[in-house]
């Protein structure tokens, strides 16, 4: 009993800690930009000084974000959404957020940054077509919670999301060339168009994601799951898909030339019209055997012939013979 009292009382904020929390917070509801700027250093302050109040500080200016920032869908931006063939053609011009919200969403990625206990919960949160600096070493939104928030047309390149739960999240057309997402779970979002060449994705979570058109050049896919996937047009040119796992992805004219497939699965998966000329795809699987995935005449394999796999049929050579990306 008396244990449990001493780490109550250890636990427990200070009543200066209090009073300074409870000052803050107030300034940050009070609509005043200046106000709202100075209470996201005070309460950074505070969480950086104590323990014990730093989950009520990251609770709350993730929650006036979340506000502030709610998911509202614009006829206009759903439109352009719901048309990628209009989206191809179009300029994008990013907005930046207002000076008080970016103050506020860097104090949280520099918390995050610092504190490993620190988790941030962004969930829904709607940053379509912003321009959000994050390039920065002292900035992360590593493990961040941001299941079905709204990033289409978003630049985050270079941004720090390793091990963020992105699940459903929408990231049409959004800028991500050289990001972190290792370990990142991205099931079900939908990424078409993105850019995301040169990109880290080691060990991501892809199941059923829609990257139709996305650019994923030279982008680091080792170990990442993508069974289902939507790959219809993307771009993989020399990306690294060692160890990936592709099952029943749908490749159909994607740009696979001088990819690495080392040991890649590909069970079911449809390389129809595809284009894998100079592929690696030492020790990949496909199932029983290549001759019964999904591809067709148009299907350039990597010996540079279309519809005509470099493995021998089975019983024709030898079992263990597998592509290895000859030049034409």
């Amino acid at each position: 009993m008396i244990k449990m009292r001493v780490l109550r009382k250890r636990h427990r904020p200070k009543k200066h800690e209090t009073g300074e929390f409870l000052k803050a917070v107030e300034l940050l509801g009070s609509g005043d930009p200046v106000k709202i700027v100075g209470a996201a250093s005070a309460l950074e302050l505070l969480a950086l000084e104590s323990a014990t109040v730093r989950a009520r500080v990251v609770d709350v200016l993730c929650r006036y974000l979340r506000i502030e920032r709610r998911c509202e869908e614009p006829e206009a931006e759903q439109s352009n959404i719901e048309i990628p063939e209009a989206r191809q053609t179009k300029k994008v011009t990013r907005k930046y957020l207002d000076p008080h919200l970016e103050a506020v969403l860097y104090v949280l990625t520099r918390l995050n940054k610092t504190f490993d206990d620190v988790q941030l919960d962004l969930s829904r949160i709607n940053f379509w077509n912003i321009y959000l600096n994050l390039d920065n070493a002292k900035m992360s939104l590593r493990k961040a919670k941001l299941v079905e928030a709204h990033l289409e047309d978003a630049a985050l390149w270079k941004v720090h999301l390793e091990e963020a739960n992105l699940q459903e999240a929408y990231l049409f057309g959004a800028y991500l060339w050289g990001a972190h997402l290792e370990g990142a779970v991205l099931g079900r979002a939908n990424l078409e168009m993105a850019k995301l060449d040169g990109a880290h994705l080691e060990g991501a979570a892809l199941w059923e994601a829609h990257l139709e058109m996305a650019d994923l050049k030279e982008a680091h896919l080792k170990g990442v799951e993508l069974g289902g996937a939507h790959l219809e047009e993307a771009c993989l040119w020399k990306a690294h898909l060692e160890d990936a796992y592709l099952g029943e992805a749908n490749l159909e004219r994607a740009n696979l030339c001088e990819a690495h497939l080392e040991g890649a699965d590909l069970s079911m998966a449809h390389l129809e019209d595809s284009d894998l000329r100079w592929a690696n795809l030492s020790k990949a699987k496909y199932g029983d055997n290549i001759w019964e995935a999904k591809w067709n005449d148009k299907t350039i394999f990597s010996n540079g012939q279309a519809g005509v796999p470099d493995v021998p049929k089975p019983g024709e050579g030898g079992a263990d013979t597998a592509m290895t990306g000859k030049a034409i």
